[in-house]
């Protein structure tokens, strides 16, 4: 199934959905449960000039979305924030080809036009928080100043990482929480959750290494975006540099400025912080040991893989696996 959509505000997109899909549309919800086909779209317009939605879709078959971006001056920054319920599972039962990949995160600005879908046969959830590009140098102006030397100011740009633990234990707060009821604690809890999530994103960004912003073309961004898919199964070794560039049809220096654009790391640091945010996800499971953790996401060696893991969070695996059990 593919999808056109033509970016705008947040009840805007979901009337396009609606064209396509049918179903039911108000201004706080959309839905449509249908043979295959089960959305659930949760709209809360919380302050001046933004909108958080937060999405369930399950589909039978792959959703193809081609998103076309909006080139008017009253535009939206969207920050997306993928989640996924079972990030948590007991994994004992598993076997070493057990399906790791992460979830992400990102922040483009709406005129960028790019093709995304959702995967058949599971559940896709995210939430969204779009800001009104206008708006917010007059509600958020300060959050406007953070961003102003981060963000570029020209259009067409987008911005990815992996989404840390702190992310999902955020977004679970979120869709454990009944979203029809819209009384004050739902609204307090879904805004404040959204801030500190942007604030989580925003941290992260400030310690990566972006390079200046190229315009990265949409097709590009595809063939990243398809990259990022592979490279984001641990279990998978990392191919030479040279074999990824002719793979996906580009220059190795067109590879390297248009990855470190988007995902503001090499390849070889992105692939090393996935398993690394992994291995913290697998820390919760007591029934996991370090030394199978370590295998899991592949470090032949215990002793590289507890040097590396107390580099990127400042404590060894045994101790992040006591206080996740603690907590």
């Amino acid at each position: 199934m593919e999808i056109n959509i033509k970016e705008g505000s947040a009840f805007h997109i979901l009337k396009h959905l609606q064209e396509h899909l049918g179903g039911e549309l108000t201004p706080t919800k959309y839905e449509v449960k249908k043979q295959g086909l089960s959305i659930t779209s949760q709209v809360f317009s919380l302050i001046k000039g933004s909108t958080i939605m937060i999405h369930s879709v399950n589909s039978d078959k792959d959703i193809y979305y081609n998103v076309i971006g909006d080139k008017a001056d009253d535009r939206y920054l969207n920050f997306r924030f993928e989640y996924t319920s079972d990030i948590m599972k007991n994994t004992e039962d598993h076997e070493e080809g057990m399906d790791l990949q992460a979830v992400g995160m990102a922040v483009y600005d709406t005129s960028y036009s790019f093709k995304t879908h959702n995967k058949g046969g599971q559940l896709n959830q995210w939430v969204s928080l779009r800001i009104s590009i206008s708006q917010m140098k007059d509600v958020f102006p300060h959050f406007g100043e953070y961003l102003e030397g981060l963000f570029s100011n020209e259009q067409n740009w987008v911005k990815y990482d992996i989404a840390p633990l702190e992310i999902h234990m955020l977004l679970k707060d979120i869709f454990d929480l009944d979203l029809e009821q819209r009384n004050p604690m739902t609204h307090s809890i879904v805004l404040a959750r959204m801030i500190e999530c942007t604030g989580v994103f925003y941290d992260r960004m400030l310690h990566k290494d972006f390079k200046v912003q190229s315009n990265v073309h949409p097709d590009d961004l595809q063939r990243l975006m398809e990259l990022k898919d592979k490279l984001i199964n641990p279990f998978e070794p990392l191919p030479a540099l040279s074999e990824i560039a002719d793979e996906y049809g580009y220059s190795l220096s067109k590879l390297k400025r248009d990855f470190g654009s988007v995902f503001g790391s090499s390849i070889k640091r992105f692939h090393t912080d996935l398993r690394l945010e992994k291995s913290k996800q697998l820390l919760q499971n007591e029934k996991r040991s370090i030394t199978e953790i370590a295998r899991l996401v592949g470090y032949n060696s215990v002793s590289k893989f507890s040097l590396s893991f107390k580099k990127a969070y400042g404590i060894t695996p045994k101790e992040a696996s006591l206080k996740y059990v603690k907590e």
